[in-house]
């Protein structure tokens, strides 16, 4: 899933910083209050928190650190349109050169650790997500513009919603039926595999399964071309936020627990395929996300996916 990211280039052409180690694992955090970001109009950054960790409990050479971002209403904040949202971001690092770069060509930073804390220095970092955090935007306050925050060493507490697991149903068999269709769906069904050995125990647990549907005969089916049809898709969850994404393309959900045993799914878009170009989306758009209860199941109700 991670690709290799073409950093030095990148850096070279922004004259970014001389490269260095990473820093020690843990929390950094800088919080910067009205004064300041009333004297840079152009930061669109209210606070950030940086939690750095191996990737693999142990491994000190697989570092990896995850971010999070409170956008104030100025700066790429308001260019974006998520003044006021905490946006988050993953990025893995390279332990001799302290370059961290998110996946996807999503941009990378440079570390430079301090006597008390640590620089970051970036000229493009992807922040956030349109669907799992309602937004999108980008640490360097303009794309190709060399962009500079300055963090303390924190306690772990100022990063427990970094660290902390969003748990994720154990492999199974989970599903649900309906009498009359829901959302256009008389069937679900989620197959949650056995995790990857080869992976290790990573610090965020991934997850790869399978989310089938029974269509219904009318409604939103029936005009897909899709009336009656069984169709599923290839997805992976991370405890990292606790959603699901397809293995291809667009397409996501939230999972959380629910009462008991169930877990709740909440699908702000997840398209189904048909033959030829028809789909279905599991949420129907413009509408509020589509929710589902899914309770354990013997694993033959699942045989298929």
């Amino acid at each position: 899933m991670r690709r290799v990211l073409a950093l030095a280039a990148a850096i070279e052409a922004l004259a970014l910083p001389a490269l260095a180690d990473l820093p020690v694992n843990g929390c950094y955090a800088h919080d910067y209050d009205a004064a300041h970001l009333a004297a840079h109009p152009a930061q669109g950054v209210a606070a950030l928190r940086l939690w750095f960790h191996d990737e693999v409990p142990g491994q000190t050479a697989r570092r990896a650190v995850a971010v999070e971002a409170r956008m104030a209403d100025q700066g790429q904040g308001a260019r974006d349109g998520v003044g006021g949202l905490t946006l988050t971001q993953y990025a893995y690092c390279d332990s001799e050169t302290g370059v961290c770069g998110v996946e996807c060509d999503g941009g990378s930073i440079v570390v430079e650790p301090g006597d008390t804390g640590i620089s970051i220095t970036t000229g493009f970092f992807v922040i956030g997500n349109d669907d799992v955090c309602g937004g999108i935007s980008d640490l360097a306050e303009a794309t190709g513009q060399v962009t500079r925050y300055t963090l303390a060493a924190a306690s772990i507490d100022a990063c427990e919603s970094l660290w902390r697991q969003s748990p994720l149903p154990a492999p199974g068999c989970y599903g649900v039926d309906y009498d009359t269709a829901s959302e256009g769906v008389m069937a679900l069904r989620l197959r949650m595999d056995d995790p990857d050995p080869t992976l290790g125990e990573a610090a965020f647990s991934m997850l790869s399964g399978r989310l089938g549907a029974t269509l219904a005969e009318e409604g939103r089916a029936a005009a897909a071309r899709m009336a009656g049809a069984r169709a599923s898709r290839a997805l992976w969850c991370s405890t990292f936020d606790g959603a699901c994404r397809a293995q291809s393309g667009d397409g996501w959900f939230a999972i959380d627990p629910g009462e008991g045993d169930e877990f709740v799914i909440t699908i702000a878009r997840f398209a189904l395929f048909g033959p030829g170009t028809r789909q279905f989306d599991l949420s129907e758009s413009g509408r509020a996300p589509a929710v589902h209860r899914l309770r354990p199941l013997p694993a033959s109700q699942c045989r298929g996916l």
